[in-house]
């Protein structure tokens, strides 16, 4: 192979597969150099990283966002079968890669030397949870490949407006996230600018001078990231950038990836243009993990994080509810220390303009958090499916209880019916359990529903 080894500097991120198949979620470690290398290279994925290593560069990536890191006496290669590498698989395709020597007795595999534009900041300050955002889509045209969407269905399918059969497409990346958020974070396209004539509604073709099939994900998006500019100008001018691949791109399995918390997500060329797909991308970019079930990385289909399928009407759990803040005017919090028992009115996010507007708000709650006195807590969220949640595939008119440490990685652990409960140990050395008790909805006629009866649920908890 041909390579390099020496020290090198670089801003390291946090890739997250979505795979399209069963099979848990793929993390990866990109080093990001500022500009092209001696080898025209911008990007290298990270391999060689003992276990306890790489989950402590990833911890501290996810929690601040790019961070600049030292690696010394790596090897900078770019002939390594990339599934093989990545994913055990067994692919022609090629990916360059920065091999990290193994660790010495004084000489760690990495350095860490912050980040002078992010430091103190905080995750936070790499997006945007509420207010406006730009988002620049792009195609790519390879040497022998292009992306098969064209300009006009990638603007449609994903900013909205008339495809190439003259049907108007009215839900979409662009209308799906406002309408959860209820216009609190708007994915918008930028304008036109004279500047940049080839960036129209918000999409962008760019040409590489390069074959990309069998070629990995992760050399292509450097290559697109590196080019893209001299079509659209800085990508500083945008908060999220979302790439669609070419057929033949190798994605080891993915059907997408994206950076947690970050800018840029990319997609393979058959699963670009699917809104679920496009928001569970989304949704990595704005620094929310994976939402799993029995165990399994993904699973709960009540969430973007979960499923992320085709063009599904649906938003986020109630920990990554909790997190992005959109309701916060219906948070509420339980602490079984403080109260033996307490009852809750809890309202799906689909009625929250609904509760908003009744005559007393405040006896309502869209998201609660249960204290458990570890590291995870316990939410609750009413998974009514209707309007904005309508197409919520798991867990319908349920009380969904769900175990996470705020945004990241959660866990579904029950959906309760009315009659139906759920019990958890509290950590509190009393050796006490919580109770939560899904008691009943309540309905009414659909004028009284507006005011603040439109479909309850009420959940009584008490210690046993």
């Amino acid at each position: 192979p041909n390579g390099k080894t020496d020290s090198i500097e670089c801003e390291v991120e946090v890739a997250v597969g979505h795979f399209d198949e069963e099979g848990p979620p793929q993390e990866i470690l990109h080093c990001n150099l500022k500009e092209p290398d001696e080898f025209g290279n911008i990007l290298y994925e990270v391999k060689g990283l003992e276990e306890e290593e790489f989950e402590r560069i990833k911890n501290k990536v996810t929690s601040v966002g790019a961070t600049l890191y030292e690696f010394p006496g790596s090897t900078r290669s770019k002939a390594k079968p990339a599934t093989q590498n990545l994913f055990g698989g067994n692919s022609p395709a090629t990916t360059q890669t920065l091999d990290v020597r193994k660790p010495g007795k004084f000489i760690p595999q990495a350095i860490e030397k912050g980040n002078e534009e992010n430091r103190g900041k905080g995750h936070r300050s790499l997006y945007n949870l509420q207010g406006v955002s730009k988002v620049l889509a792009v195609r790519i045209v390879a040497l022998d490949s292009q992306t098969t969407h064209s300009v006009n269905n990638c603007r449609a399918r994903t900013f909205g407006g008339l495809d190439d059969e003259g049907v108007l497409d009215d839900m979409n990346m662009k209308s799906q996230i406002e309408a959860c958020s209820y216009g609190k974070l708007k994915f918008v396209e930028p304008d036109d600018n004279p500047l940049y004539p080839d960036v129209v509604g918000g999409v962008v073709t760019i040409h590489l001078n390069e074959s990309v099939t069998g070629v990995s994900h992760g050399t292509v998006l450097g290559w697109a990231r590196a080019t893209t500019p001299l079509y659209a100008g800085p990508l500083e001018n945008y908060d999220h950038v979302m790439y669609f691949m070419p057929p033949g791109v190798e994605f080891g399995g993915a059907a997408a990836f994206g950076y947690m918390p970050g800018r840029e997500t990319w997609y393979r060329d058959s699963y670009s243009l699917g809104t679920g797909i496009q928001l569970h991308e989304l949704g990595h970019n704005l620094g929310l993990g994976h939402s799993g079930e029995d165990g399994g990385g993904y699973g709960d289909s009540s969430c973007y994080m979960g499923y992320g399928g085709g063009d599904v009407r649906m938003c986020y759990n109630a920990p990554k509810s909790h997190y992005l803040g959109w309701y916060s005017e219906f948070h509420n919090e339980f602490n079984p220390l403080e109260t033996n028992s307490k009852l809750f009115n809890l309202v799906g996010l689909s009625d929250y303009n609904e509760a908003l507007s009744s005559s007393d708000p405040s006896v309502y709650t869209i998201v609660l958090r249960i204290e458990t006195f570890e590291e995870e807590s316990l939410y609750l969220t009413y998974n009514r499916q209707k309007g904005v949640n309508i197409d919520t595939k798991e867990f319908q008119d349920e009380v969904t209880v769900v175990r996470a440490d705020g945004r990241h990685q959660s866990w579904s652990e029950a959906g309760l019916a009315p009659g139906q409960k759920f019990s958890t140990a509290i950590v509190d050395k009393s050796g006490r359990s919580i109770e939560i008790v899904m008691c009943e909805r309540v309905s009414g006629s659909p004028d009284y529903a507006v005011s603040k009866r439109k479909i309850l649920n009420i959940v009584m908890m008490y210690f046993v």
